[in-house]
């Protein structure tokens, strides 16, 4: 199985785990912090190298794939995201020269953003990453960003999505992601409901200590 063991350190972070990424499944990966789930993370997305084992993406090793081309494969909603001092539109293009107009609304819906693009300023109000905009509602435009950068042949990264949410919110974006059946995705979470793990075609649970 994949095994991993940062340098200098006798004891595996991550050890004896099948994981293969299947086009368009969703995968969730569990577990207390501390159990390796960033690690696995960073050697899906090629971050670290120098394990043994296989780590497959629709049945062939990444370590095949060439490094530019596998970090053109991911579409990453951080832990902790950050915001340009721009309009929340902006901020959801990504200053990319085609933003096209008709996807805007199934992404914001996708987000859970109405509110926010409903409110004081609407969709061209002024955000940044120091202003008054909370933790839940950067991580809800920075999962927009990734829907409108386009998720489709691409992995979905979803690392602790309810990190900034409250429950409610988070089960409902994840439900709303989960849905989607062109997108592969990855979700690394260590609160989870286990009704919404049912949504996953697979649960990779960690309970090594490491990380």
């Amino acid at each position: 199985g994949l095994t991993y063991a940062y340098p200098g350190s006798n004891q595996s972070a991550v050890s004896g785990l099948a994981l293969h990424l299947q086009k368009n499944s969703k995968i969730a990966i569990i577990g207390k912090t501390g159990s390796g789930k960033s690690t696995l993370l960073k050697l899906v997305m090629g971050q670290l190298c120098g394990f043994t084992g296989k780590i497959l993406l629709d049945g062939q090793d990444i370590r095949q794939i060439d490094p530019k081309q596998r970090r053109q494969l991911f579409r990453v909603v951080p832990q902790d995201p950050y915001l340009f001092t721009d309009s929340i539109l902006n901020n959801i293009c990504f200053y990319a020269e085609e933003c096209p107009q008709e996807k805007l609304p199934g992404v914001i819906k996708r987000s859970l953003l109405e509110d926010l693009v409903l409110g004081e300023g609407g969709i061209e109000r002024l955000i940044s990453d120091k202003s008054r905009v909370s933790g839940g509602e950067k991580q809800r435009i920075v999962l927009a960003r990734a829907l409108m950068a386009g998720v489709e042949d691409r992995i979905l990264v979803l690392d602790e999505p309810s990190a900034n949410l409250d429950h409610k919110s988070a089960t409902q974006i994840i439900e709303n992601i989960a849905s989607m059946g062109n997108v592969t995705v990855l979700m690394v979470t260590h609160e989870y409901d286990p009704a919404v793990l049912t949504l996953f075609d697979q649960v990779i649970d960690l309970s090594a200590e490491g990380d």
